[in-house]
């Protein structure tokens, strides 16, 4: 093979790696993103739940489920 075909070859290898490199760092991007408003989501889930588990102790006055072995007469 001569030094020109090498060459060319070597180039089409080169711009071949760009684009999957272009691609990836793309995918990265909307991966980035996904991760992203999955964490907001679940921020915000966190919030109502403290919230629902605050109305509901204190709606029922801090009751306590019964111990284990003890039995209502």
């Amino acid at each position: 093979m001569s030094w020109a075909a090498e060459a060319l070859k070597s180039l089409k290898k080169v711009i071949l790696i760009e684009e999957k490199v272009a691609t990836l760092a793309e995918d990265v991007k909307s991966l980035a993103l996904g991760y992203q408003e999955l964490s907001e989501r679940l921020a915000r889930m966190e919030g109502k739940l403290e919230a629902y588990e605050r109305a509901a102790t204190a709606a029922v006055g801090h009751r306590r489920l019964p111990r284990p072995g003890k039995k209502k007469a």
